[in-house]
């Protein structure tokens, strides 16, 4: 009977020693996402970085939609190469290597519908997909960032 009683005792202290809260750290892929967008941003000009930025709380992180409209952000017509890739290294860093494939081949397809529509239907570009970062990119404070075009809209609040 004692046996048991301290045999249950010793369950407990593991069982709450587990589940007790443990040091906190930031999960790995806030670090790499807020590195990636930090990154992104760092190469930015003072006019792209206006357009690219809203604050956590602005009305435009609930502005979003996946069909043919006009956009808030910074479209990736207006990047550099070197911005570019930034810009697709904060997209990969949220989704993995079969969700960046399926992005990426998503905004590949504005090529093709605008071949197919010979012009007659919304402007067609791969590079009229918009990227926009919400607060200030940090591995344990609050933020988000989106990508958004036609049929593509990946929204982050990290």
């Amino acid at each position: 009977m004692k046996t048991s009683r301290s045999f249950r005792r010793l369950y407990w202290l593991l069982v709450l020693g587990f589940i007790s809260p443990l040091p906190s750290r930031a999960h790995p892929a806030a670090e790499d996402m807020a590195n990636a967008a930090n990154h992104f941003l760092a190469a930015l000009s003072a006019e792209q970085k206006a357009k690219a930025t809203f604050d956590l709380g602005s009305d435009e992180r609930f502005n979003w939609h996946f069909i043919p409209k006009t956009r808030n952000g910074l479209p990736f017509k207006d990047l550099t190469p070197a911005q570019t890739k930034l810009a697709h290294a904060l997209l990969g860093s949220g989704l993995s290597q079969r969700g960046y494939m399926k992005a990426t081949t998503i905004m590949s397809l504005e090529e093709i519908l605008r071949d197919q529509e010979k012009g007659k239907g919304p402007v067609r570009d791969p590079d009229l997909y918009f990227i926009s970062i919400f607060g200030k990119p940090s591995a344990t404070g609050t933020w988000g960032w989106r990508v958004e075009g036609h049929h593509l809209a990946i929204n982050f609040t990290v």
